[in-house]
């Protein structure tokens, strides 16, 4: 495969679009422990051998790493089940880890026996490893993006795709849970991280300030922090409804969540989107690759039926009479937007009311319909 330099900067958004690509349409299985060297190696589940494409570097003498490492794989069964079903090897051919390196170090690694899809471009370090028949994992980076998905009876799916700094994405698919982190922050790395136990989380990177963490699941977990490990959102859920949540280094809010409140949000990032753009001279994406990449799935509750937080003293709201466009202000027996909120213990402290959310911060879109809402608004007056 011969690309010039030109071309070189639209592949960082390969790997970022192939993991969706396998999802879409069909691929042939790759040769076992293929390697072209200094510029790509593939292999196949169940491979007992390094796809090694690693060179070493003249006058310097120093080995770049272009490897793609299935030893310690096998063979899905939940793939040739489906696949026998089917009448193809659509799944089969997914379960592989391919790496494109380009004389750049990269690796994709893939192990345990579920659903495995590791892909690496251009720098890039892409890890899957999931185990048990229904599980897969599926991660690709490219540049200075780092991306590991873990699945257990689960879907995780991890992108990470580097800009000038490093971002990361890591996931932990449980038992029938689905798990989404996408790290694409152009200039300032991005760390997002997420988790889900029979539901669904998703953290999400990128340069839109709407992104951040959602945790829709029995238990679900999903941060996003910048380089250093500081906090920009997160979250944690217990049974669905009851939430823990934080917004960079404001207050810790305990919610009771609306279940009436809810909107689809795309965990892929419109970041990504993009890059389609980018890579459509090089490879034929089908129209399909767009709309899964820009589609909106992840349910989110955008309102608490009750919050409370324990920084500096008591304080609590509610979203019951305000719609998406409601927050808290700290004094106490007062309102904004329809919004109710108290304090004790804390007069002389300023109130750790949280920037305006990713749902709040949205006034383009319309509500959803609220039953608990109207309902109360026809029995109990708004606050004056």
């Amino acid at each position: 495969m011969t690309v010039s330099v030109q071309h070189t900067s639209k592949l960082l958004g390969l790997a970022a679009v192939a993991a969706t690509l396998a999802l879409v349409a069909p691929t042939a299985p790759p040769a076992h422990a293929n390697v072209d060297p200094g510029t790509s190696a593939t292999c196949a589940a169940g491979d007992p051998e390094l796809a090694d494409a690693s060179w070493r570097v003249p006058i310097v003498g120093t080995t770049v790493t272009i490897t793609a490492d299935c030893r310690g794989s096998s063979p899905s069964l939940l793939a040739r089940g489906v696949d026998a079903l089917i009448g193809s090897d659509t799944l089969s051919s997914m379960n592989q880890a391919i790496t494109f390196g380009l004389r750049i170090g990269t690796t994709s690694t893939i192990r345990g026996n579920g659903l495995n899809t590791a892909i690496a471009a251009l720098g890039g370090d892409a890890t899957s490893s999931s185990n048990l028949i229904a599980s897969i994992a599926v991660s690709a980076a490219t540049g200075a993006g780092t991306a590991d998905a873990n699945g257990l009876l689960g879907v995780g799916v991890s992108l990470a795709v580097g800009g000038v700094g490093a971002n990361s994405a890591t996931t932990n698919a449980l038992p029938g849970g689905i798990a989404i982190a996408s790290s694409n922050h152009p200039l300032s790395g991005r760390n997002a991280r997420a988790t889900a136990l029979l539901g669904i989380s998703s953290a999400t990177a990128t340069a839109d300030p709407n992104d951040g963490a959602v945790c829709t699941a029995l238990y679900g977990s999903a941060q996003v922090t910048d380089r250093s490990g500081a906090n920009i959102d997160s979250c944690t859920s217990v049974g669905f409804l009851f939430q823990r949540y934080q917004e960079g280094d404001g207050p810790v809010w305990f919610a009771v969540k609306n279940p009436f409140s809810v909107r689809l949000i795309a965990p892929i990032g419109d970041g990504l989107t993009g890059l389609i753009d980018s890579v459509g001279d090089l490879v034929d994406l089908p129209p399909a690759v767009g709309e899964v990449l820009g589609s909106s799935f992840v349910p989110e509750f955008q309102r608490d039926l009750i919050r409370v937080s324990f920084s500096n003293g008591l304080h609590f709201g509610t979203d019951i009479f305000g719609g998406a466009g409601s927050s808290d202000n700290g004094s106490s027996g007062s309102s904004d937007n329809g919004s109710t909120s108290g304090s004790a213990g804390s007069s002389d402290e300023p109130d750790p009311t949280p920037t305006l959310t990713r749902a709040n911060a949205s006034s383009t879109k319309r509500s959803p319909i609220d039953p608990i809402a109207a309902l109360i608004k026809q029995i109990v007056p708004a606050p004056r």
